[in-house]
């Protein structure tokens, strides 16, 4: 399985990046997941040629570390401005 980030959900598209390369994305109907996801989770999922997504698992503990990065980046560069 490869891992992807959920970059954004609209009109029941599902815009996945490649954790890897971010530069490759992959656009998936929302209705293969059985489970809410979100912008910003971190995903491992099987997408078969026609692009449908096989399989998946949320993976809950990265999309929690990624996302607290980013919090502490924002509040680092926020105290930065402020000085």
């Amino acid at each position: 399985m490869k891992k992807y980030i959920v970059d954004s959900i609209e009109n029941q598209l599902v815009t996945l990046l490649s954790a890897d390369n971010e530069a490759q994305k992959v656009v998936v109907s929302f209705n293969d997941f059985n489970k809410s996801i979100k912008d910003g989770d971190r995903i491992s999922a099987d997408i078969d040629q026609s692009g449908i997504v096989v399989k998946y698992i949320l993976l809950k503990e990265e999309t929690k570390e990624f996302k607290k990065k980013n919090e502490d980046l924002l509040n680092k560069l926020s105290e930065n401005n402020t000085e």
